[in-house]
């Protein structure tokens, strides 16, 4: 790739590169990681909206279906989560090779060959599962697999410059257009609301929806195309003078594409059996516990989105400080999540009476954010920043294996939907304890602070459940604990947090 082309070497089990990053550049980032906390406003805000019109969804949307359409919808979703496989590493690959230059220093005529690249190839992909889809003419899985293929290409191809935005650290626009997304949401909901409430539709059918959702991700296509329309548009490289590159990014970013997939179906694997083993009703009471862990992980989700261009620029000494710290506050950030857990249940029982059996599976599901948000957030991250993308992979691959047999052998001696959610947690525990342990000795430090802080709070927060019969005692107590557990594990590193950030 021009002068600075980036060298590719195994060591032992990771893959070493160097990236383009010219000395402007690395300026631009050390200035940007200085302001990692306003960047991390920036998208909060954003999340925000997002999360007004995740709420909307997570109540509105089972209030105008029936249970079984529910059901279908939720199905949908769970098929929707793997599309963004289907680029095969090729945006992980520039997402690791770009992370941190500057987007005036981008080569005009070699990313309008990728951009041109993507919707190539997606269209091709996206062509092929509604083709696929046809074959299941009369199923009711028809129609999600259609919607699944027409979504494919508008969610990659989104992702594709939102990938740009964040490597370049241009977070006030990626805000922007997410917050424009969450508004179309909102209304679209209102508006069927507002059928299903002043009409004579007994139920509005999820095909419906489903149809807003996909039209929506089409406007945003035409919208960042439009945007990026210089990395789109006008003289482009030729395909056969960057063959490597392009062969480049699909190599560095296919390990990274297969951990990503690992992940999915680690944190879906649950849901997929239950869909299969269980009734569509049944299954809608599974996903809506779900749904209502993704209002949380929506409103720290700003975190990760901001968190590795960042990382990028610190050499691993740096990272070795860092670690620690970082996760200490991720921790505490999704303790603070998990207080609304006593809301929600509020909102589910006076809104949604016909879920609150799905407040089963939530109340012991709902902990297992404090693991998945420390590898999703951090563990990730740090792995990537240290090129240890294999090892992610076959930690995550591990943990799969070991979800797979817990969900069986559960499945088969106890039979509930409720013992298959607390093997979940505990295989996510086993997850994080795994990612953790790697990468502490990877980076040489020992210190198992932030694992006792994530078992104290879960154990805290199972017994005051369990143990306390009146939700407004469970309240009290849980969230009293939680917060003089966070003072007394975290204060330092909050405080030097926003010393830093706002001197």
């Amino acid at each position: 790739m021009e002068k600075d082309n980036v060298e590719i070497e195994k060591v032992d089990d990771k893959i070493e590169y160097d990236e383009i990053i010219t000395k402007e550049d690395r300026d631009f980032s050390s200035k940007q990681e200085k302001k990692i906390f306003r960047n991390i406003i920036f998208v909060a805000v954003s999340n925000i909206i997002t999360l007004l019109a995740g709420v909307l969804v997570g109540f509105v949307i089972p209030k105008i279906l029936t249970i079984t359409d529910y059901g279908y919808y939720k199905i949908f979703t769970m098929y929707f989560a793997y599309t963004g496989l289907f680029h095969f590493g090729f945006c992980d690959g520039i997402f690791l090779y770009f992370a941190g230059k500057k987007y005036d220093n981008l080569n005009r005529e070699k990313f309008r060959l990728y951009s041109k690249f993507m919707l190539v190839t997606q269209s091709i992909v996206s062509i092929a599962i509604i083709g696929i889809s046809m074959c299941f003419i009369g199923s009711e899985y028809m129609p999600i697999l259609l919607f699944v293929g027409l979504c494919l290409f508008g969610n990659n191809i989104t992702n594709y410059y939102q990938m740009i935005s964040q490597i370049t650290f241009r977070f006030r626009e990626l805000s922007l257009i997410n917050s424009i997304k969450s508004i179309l949401t909102i209304v679209s909901i209102v508006v069927l609301y507002l059928l299903f409430k002043f009409t004579d539709f007994g139920f509005i059918s999820y095909i419906v929806y489903v149809t807003i959702f996909t039209v929506i991700f089409y406007l945003f296509v035409f919208f960042y195309i439009i945007v990026y329309r210089d990395i789109t548009f006008g003289k482009t490289a030729k395909l056969n003078d960057s063959k490597k590159d392009i062969f480049l990014f699909f190599k560095i970013g296919f390990p990274l594409l297969l951990s990503n997939l690992i992940t999915v179906l680690l944190l879906n694997i649950d849901r997929q059996f239950v869909s299969i083993w269980y009734t569509t009703e049944e299954y809608s009471m599974y996903a809506f516990a779900y749904n209502l862990l993704n209002l949380v992980t929506t409103c720290i989700s700003a975190i990760a989105t901001v968190l590795y261009p960042s990382l990028k620029s610190k050499s691993k000494d740096e990272l070795k400080k860092t670690y620690h710290s970082m996760n200490g506050i991720i921790m505490s950030i999704v303790t603070c999540g998990l207080m609304g857990y006593f809301p929600l249940v509020f909102i589910v029982r006076w809104i949604l009476p016909n879920y609150t059996q799905s407040l089963d599976i939530y109340k012991i599901v709902y902990p297992g954010l404090l693991f998945s948000s420390s590898v999703s957030i951090v563990l990730a991250n740090y792995y990537k920043s240290l090129n240890r993308i294999k090892s992610f992979f076959i930690i995550s691959l591990i943990a799969l294996i070991i979800s797979v047999v817990a969900d069986v052998i559960v499945y088969h001696t106890i039979g509930t939907m409720e013992s298959i959610s607390l093997a979940s947690v505990g295989v996510l525990f086993i997850y994080y304890l795994l990612t953790e342990l790697y990468l502490t000795k990877k980076l040489s430090i020992v210190n198992f602070k932030n694992m006792f802080f994530s078992i104290l709070i879960t154990c805290g927060f199972y017994l005051s459940i369990f143990l306390i019969s009146n939700i407004y005692y469970q309240m009290i107590v849980f969230i009293f604990g939680g917060i003089v557990l966070i003072l007394i594990f975290n204060y330092k590193n909050i405080v030097k947090l926003l010393h830093r950030q706002l001197l």
